[in-house]
């Protein structure tokens, strides 16, 4: 019950008076950057902020305040503590929402609401008060103040900023002259759910009453917990699965359950209309009969308009709301049936629901007396359909399907964190301590999977994907993303009815109007659709949901936020569940809304929420928890790159978990290519609880898209298989150029794209920060962050960019605002070697330079044209270390650099390459900058033989080299020989395959004898080993190269004696692991009657050489097995005793 202050006069009279006394703390807030460059957020950890558009939007927390039994408030006094000087910072307005709509528009390109200049222009301190009273409800009968403490105070003309970090609370109460009961029934259950809503719990025991009941509703014949109400066609019509079915389940579960009918309703109970008649009858039920859970058993159509439409068989209560509605607004709310204090239209002006249509010009009722959801079904067999599946899935709690949940997030076009749906699903799959409030996700019992159009190539998941999912057999999906009231998770109400799954899911979408139960349509008009809502399709068809929550309405968000006013019921909701234990999805849901009562109050979008939020499906429902299976083998997870070059190995990590009841043996686990079965490998032992990774290694010569699997066959009795597998995609191609489109949901990538495409050069893109492995597969990567000024390189983006550049990678990157947002960072400095100099140098011409080979002659305008025109904040700045200007602002400052080291280049735009506004410039510059950074190949190592001879004179020497390449991609390789003066005897290219080796000799690359030194460099990682042995010997060698799977080398023929005629050997071997590795060398003789045994550890990276006869302690003929823990390379040298032999070896390190 909303109640206003009023009547809070001071009464004449001397009546007892009980004072309520609280302390609040909260953390020292924190100055952020905001949505905009010059703006900052302030931010108390814990705390929400307000968001009324134009008004500085500042932390408060809410404080839930019990009044004691038969008493009302008298005065409330907030002290706050010592005032804190914070800073100065000119605090972001709030914003308006934005609507999750159908129509795919980017939001980020419109305007911010600006401040309020009444606000920003005042030396008034904002707030300005310490407190607001958020309003004063009752819930069950039990009166509860809601108070928002704030605890910063802005001047918002001079910027500064102050704080308190704890408050004093005194709320004075007295005693009533009239007692009024209200809804208080004085039962358990009530007691012990409000005690857990309220900050000053002590108070609990004030409740009593000496009223009996002794009056029940004339419909009810003893207490019930559930009542089912329909019509009496309904109620009549044959089963199997009726109300009546649904009933007896409820009954035989111990929740007392009866159906009413309308009509009985409409006979028995007075009211202006149906929808006060009905309500009236819930109330005489929860206060006579104990009454907790009700079920609206049909539909309720706004309008006859043909089709499916004119069935309004349990009518629905229109409420208003301030954004975005019709006019008078009407949004379809089932809150009406569940909070039941007033009448909900005080004014009586037949718009119900505004703020003061609260008793005595308060607030109306927010708080629950009942839990309402609703089958809305207007046709028998749309009946037997839902309560099917609120009893299969009631039953179902044994069931292994239980495990599999879904997040699906859609593009959103909110503007940076905000542009995609699946971060903010992120935010609910784990806990998130996000925006200022903690709520728990879902626990790693369940299976948690996600679709997000973030995530997916080309960032836009087909729904034909989906519907495989659905058909599958899944838990749960969990949604953001764009809808109307035919479209919802990208599918049609065709696609739903063509469902064919036999278990069924429980949904929560923000999308909006996919909820409209009403049948009023999306666009301007207010009509209403000859169809029903698609949310009533998925619980109303034989398939698809059990339940479903959703909105009637808007969906609403918030640009460049996670923080919009609908995800905060979404988290709420599964922090209910999962946090406060409550299960039952109807509680659940109005949990969600009274854990966010404070925020109505700081914004309007939160109140559309609050009343438009319904629950399509059975209120008493519990919300079922993953059991336990006798065998269960789950693909937990599986690591593979987004982008392979042609010829490339692919490393494909996999962790197979055992999540049964049993220790397994011989698991088999397959990798697939779209489906085709390529290899397995078969994990020996998994006991209980355990898991182990399981990898693979994957290429392609060709160029594609491909699906990549990693399955657990399923074992013997092993009924559940949803989880057995888990896939990615791959694109393979040929290019050594990243694009990398981190503008934030811009179209700016289009001026890259088109430039490149220009000069001919092929791309990879990916959207957004790519990985450290995405960047170490290309030669050069362009990265653009448009107009970004806050997440322009995140953290992560600066440690994976520098790993990368010490790798000797190649970089251009263009940005406005990357110097304004980083420019204090070690990143910044040390690799893109520029100093900040200042913001918006408001000059729009740059000169190249004379001379430089990328600017000489080149005069580039960032205005107009047809380029991007979004230079507002182009930045000055300076370059350091050895770096030089390439691009100086007309008559002022530097606007781009290069930095070449001997491991990278970079090539640094402090303004937008997409705002050069000749498209012939653009080209031109970008076909300069690719062939100076992407020209010849990137030769990041280096090895260096002294001596390196090949002759064909006796007594002479000759070498050879023994190239290993331990990368799994093929290694560009440039050779060069030279004289002992110095001079150039030969110099080359060539290449070795991934994992593969070359051996080369210097008179068969110069062709003639050669004396004196080589020089290896090479773009991947190599191992070299240079043997020189004489002319007048035999000499045998043979080696085998490191295989990434294989830890056995097997060396046929090794020969160890001291007598003339014999030979020497020694086995080398080389561990090029970064760990070091655990050796055994088996030696057995020729005629196979003796063995010895010998162990050695490597150091990591290191290498060891070894003699046969120094194992077995005298003359040894045979041959050697070698077996390590891990991947090494072994060498064996066979060398004639009568000759003389030098050898020598250097390791790659």
């Amino acid at each position: 019950m909303g109640e206003d202050f009023n009547w809070l006069v001071e009464s004449k009279e001397d009546r007892s008076m009980k004072t309520i006394n609280l302390k609040y703390s909260v953390e020292k807030p924190n100055l952020d950057k905001g949505l905009e460059k010059h703006y900052n957020s302030v931010v108390v950890p814990g705390l929400s902020n307000s968001n009324i558009p134009g008004e500085p939007s500042v932390p408060f927390k809410t404080a839930s305040i019990l009044i004691p039994y038969g008493y009302e408030i008298k005065e409330i006094k907030v002290v706050p503590g010592k005032e804190e000087y914070l800073g100065n910072a000119y605090i972001e307005p709030g914003q308006e929402p934005v609507p999750v709509g159908q129509i795919k528009r980017s939001f980020a390109d419109e305007e911010l609401t600006p401040p309020d200049e009444r606000i920003y222009a005042s030396e008034e301190p904002f707030p300005r008060e310490v407190y607001s009273v958020a309003g004063i409800q009752n819930k069950k009968g039990y009166k509860i103040l809601y108070l928002n403490l704030y605890p910063v105070r802005y001047i918002p003309k001079t910027n500064d900023v102050y704080y308190f970090d704890k408050f004093n609370v005194a709320v004075k109460t007295v005693a009533q002259r009239k007692l009024d009961s209200g809804s208080f029934r004085d039962l358990p259950q009530d007691r012990n759910e409000v005690s857990k809503m309220v900050d000053n719990p002590e108070h609990i025991s004030t409740y009593v009453s000496d009223l009996k009941l002794t009056e029940s509703s004339p419909l009810l014949d003893g207490q019930y917990d559930y009542v089912i109400i329909t019509s009496q066609a309904l109620r009549d019509a044959p089963g199997p699965h009726n109300f009546t079915a649904l009933a007896s389940w409820k009954n035989s579960k111990g929740i007392n359950s009866t159906i009413v009918t309308v009509e009985d309703i409409y006979t028995n109970y007075p009211g202006m209309d149906n929808q006060t008649q009905i309500r009236n009858f819930i109330r005489d039920a929860y206060q006579n009969n104990s009454l907790e859970y009700v079920l609206l058993g049909g539909d309720a159509d706004g309008a006859d308009v043909g089709g499916e439409s004119g069935d309004n068989i349990v009518p629905v209560r229109g409420l208003w709301a301030a954004n975005s509605e019709c006019n008078p607004p009407n949004i379809a709310s089932d809150l009406y049936y569940a909070c039941l204090d007033g009448d909900y239209d005080y004014n009586g002006n037949g718009i119900y629901g505004e703020r003061y249509d609260g008793i005595n010009g308060g607030d109306v009722d927010l708080l629950a007396e009942v839990y309402v959801g609703r089958a809305p079904v207007d046709s028998p067999e749309e009946m037997n359909n839902f309560v099917m599946k609120v009893i299969d899935y009631e039953s179902s709690s044994e069931d292994p399907y239980i495990n599999e949940v879904w997040m699906v997030g859609e593009y959103l076009g909110f503007g940076g964190i905000s542009d995609w749906g699946g971060n903010m699903k992120d935010e609910i799959k784990d806990d998130s301590c996000a925006n200022g409030y903690c709520t728990v996700g879902f626990p790693n019992d369940y299976s948690k999977s996600t679709l997000y159009d973030r995530d997916y190539s080309g960032n836009n998941w087909p729904k034909s994907e989906l519907i495989s999912i659905i058909n599958s057999n899944i838990h749960t999906i969990n949604h953001d993303g764009h809808g109307s009231p035919d479209v919802v998770l990208k599918m049609s109400c065709d696609d739903v009815d063509a469902l064919y799954n036999n278990k069924y899911f429980f949904g929560y979408s923000q999308a909006c109007y996919s909820g409209s139960f009403d049948n009023r349509d999306f666009d301007t008009t207010c009509g209403y659709l000859d169809s029903d809502c698609i949310l009533e399709h998925f619980v109303t068809s034989p398939t698809g949901a059990f339940a479903f929550i959703g909105n009637s309405r808007y969906g609403w968000g918030y640009r460049y936020s996670t923080d919009g006013s609908s995800q905060r019921f979404d988290r709420q909701f599964w922090d209910a569940i999962f946090g406060e234990g409550i299960v039952n999805i109807g509680r659940a849901n109005q949990d969600s809304k009274e854990d966010n009562l404070g925020s109505i109050y700081e914004r309007n979008s939160m109140r559309f929420c609050y009343y438009e939020i319904n629950l399509l499906g059975d209120p008493e429902t519990p919300y079922l928890s993953p059991t336990s299976l006798e065998h269960d083998i789950e693909v937990t997870s599986m690591t593979l790159p987004a982008h392979l070059k042609v010829g490339e190995i692919a490393e494909i990590s996999s962790v197979v978990s055992n999540k049964g009841s049993n220790d397994e043996s011989n698991v088999e686990v397959q990798l697939l290519e779209n489906g085709d079965f390529l290899e397995s490998q078969t994990i020996p032992l998994l006991s209980i609880g355990g898991s182990t990774y399981v990898n693979f290694t994957w290429s392609k010569d060709s160029e594609g898209d491909y699906s990549i699997t990693v399955y657990a066959v399923p074992l013997v009795g092993e009924d559940y298989t949803s989880n057995n597998q888990k896939s990615k995609s791959i694109s393979v191609s040929g290019t050594d150029i990243l694009l990398v489109d981190d503008d934030k949901g811009k179209i700016y990538e289009t001026y890259y794209e088109n430039a490149l495409s220009a000069n001919g050069y092929d791309y990879e893109k990916i959207v957004g920060s790519p990985t450290l492995d995405d960047l170490n597969r290309f030669k050069c990567v362009i990265w653009f962050t448009g107009d970004d000024y806050q997440t322009s390189l995140t953290t992560g983006d600066q440690a994976n960019l520098a790993a990368y550049l010490d790798e000797g990678g190649r970089l251009f990157i263009s940005g406005q605002d990357i110097g304004y947002d980083i420019r204090s960072s070690a990143f910044y400095s040390n690799y893109l070697n520029a100093q900040y100099a200042r913001d918006d140098t408001n000059v729009y011409t740059l000169e190249g330079v004379s001379g430089d080979s990328i600017s000489d002659g080149l005069t580039i305008s960032i205005t107009g044209g047809d380029g991007a025109g979004n230079q507002i904040y182009q930045s000055e700045i300076s370059p350091i270390n050895d770096a030089v200007p390439i691009f100086n602002y007309l008559g002022d400052g530097c606007g781009a650099l290069r930095a070449y080291t001997e491991t990278y280049k970079v090539i640094y735009f402090s303004f937008g390459f997409e705002a050069i506004n000749d498209a012939s410039d653009r080209n031109e510059l970008m076909g300069r900058i690719i062939s100076e950074l992407c020209g010849g190949y990137n030769y990041k190592y280096s090895m260096y033989y002294p001596n390196f001879t090949d002759t064909s004179i006796p007594e002479s020497w000759c070498s050879q080299l023994v190239l290993q390449n331990l990368a799994n991609s093929e290694a560009n390789i440039y050779i060069e020989l030279r004289s002992g003066s110095g001079d150039m005897l030969y110099e080359g290219n060539d290449t070795i395959a991934a994992r593969g080796v070359k051996a080369l000799s210097p008179k068969t690359l110069a062709t003639f004898d050669c004396n004196g030194s080589a020089t290896v460099k090479s773009d991947q990682v190599l191992m070299g080993i240079c043997t020189i042995n004489s002319n007048d010997n035999d000499m045998g060698m043979s080696y085998e190269a490191f295989n990434e799977s294989k830890t056995d080398l097997i060396l046929p023929y090794v020969t160890d004696t001291d007598d003339s005629a014999g030979s020497t050997t020694w086995m080398i071997f080389q561990n090029p692991s970064d760990t070091e590795s655990d050796v055994d060398i088996g030696l057995t003789s020729e005629s196979g009657a003796l063995s010895y045994t010998d162990s050695i550890t490597i150091p990591a990276c290191g290498s060891t050489a070894i003699r046969p006869k120094s194992i077995v302690g005298s003359d040894f003929v045979g041959s050697a097995v070698v077996t390590s823990n891990q991947p090494i390379t072994g060498v064996c040298y066979i060398i004639g005793n009568n000759n003389e032999m030098s050898m020598s070896y250097s390791a790659f390190t």
